[in-house]
């Protein structure tokens, strides 16, 4: 496994490409599940795409292909929460207070 300050790198910086991967085929979501079942890697990957997605919000209510997209893309990550509450609780209580 690459160090963790590596991943955060490579994907705080492809996160883009990443989500328009999946837009285009659903089923490479299993890569963004994977990342966020990892216990190395989920929450350095639920807070970039958390942030990904937070910054994307207004887009949600105008176009409902990527709204749909975005949607489920939040629903990996709240999952993720009930694999590993202590670290993407607490990360999630960060970001979204921060978003108030």
């Amino acid at each position: 496994m690459m160090h963790p300050l590596t991943f955060k790198e490579i994907y705080t910086t492809t996160i883009d490409f990443v989500v328009e991967r999946i837009h285009q085929n659903f089923p490479l979501q299993i890569v963004a599940n994977a990342f966020l079942a990892n216990p190395t890697t989920s929450a350095t990957f639920a807070t970039i795409l958390v942030e990904y997605l937070l910054d994307r919000l207004e887009e949600m209510g105008t176009n409902l292909e990527r709204s749909n997209l975005y949607l489920k893309l939040f629903k990996l990550v709240f999952g993720s929460v009930s694999l590993f509450a202590a670290e993407n609780e607490q990360m999630l209580k960060v970001l979204l207070k921060n978003n108030e």
